[in-house]
């Protein structure tokens, strides 16, 4: 029950905000049908300066963005890595080139002996050459992610 309400709140937000995102694209529309030319030039040119001179507030207190549906307290890590929703990667350290070869040759193995070569030989040089990605998390925002999944 505790985890369906903020999720229910949540689909109702963007919902809401769809909907207001259709209803201003239409009065877009009629607007630029109905405005002169220069017109829309001087609402363009406004609109711009006025958006231009609104501070932007940074995402400081980053405790606002996230919904959470457990009693413990977050470290600083741990709001970090959800505040990125997701947009991140675990790398692995090193490059699983046997498994990779492994699943490589069974793949192959219908194939005419000399192309079954080329392929190994080629996918061979390939990972000789791999290196892992650079991971786009920090250490703490690892160790974050094995600490939240040991107490869910």
């Amino acid at each position: 029950m505790e985890k369906a309400l903020p999720r229910k709140r949540l689909h109702q937000t963007r919902n809401d905000l769809s909907r207001n995102d259709k209803q201003l694209f239409k009065l877009h529309l009629k607007l630029s049908y109905i405005l002169e030319w220069e017109d829309w030039e001087k609402i363009d040119i406004i609109t711009l300066s006025r958006i231009e001179s609104t501070p932007q507030t940074p995402m400081t207190n980053l405790k606002q963005t996230v919904i959470k549906l457990s009693n413990r307290p977050l470290t600083v890590n741990e709001t970090n890595l959800l505040a990125k929703e997701g947009n991140f990667s675990i790398t692995l350290q090193t490059t699983p080139t046997e498994e990779i070869i492994a699943n490589i040759e069974d793949g192959i193995e219908k194939l005419p002996p000399d192309v079954k070569e080329v392929v190994c030989s080629e996918s061979a040089r390939i990972l000789r050459k791999a290196k892992p990605p650079k991971s786009n998390i920090s250490r703490g925002e690892k160790a974050a992610i094995r600490r939240m999944q040991q107490s869910s």
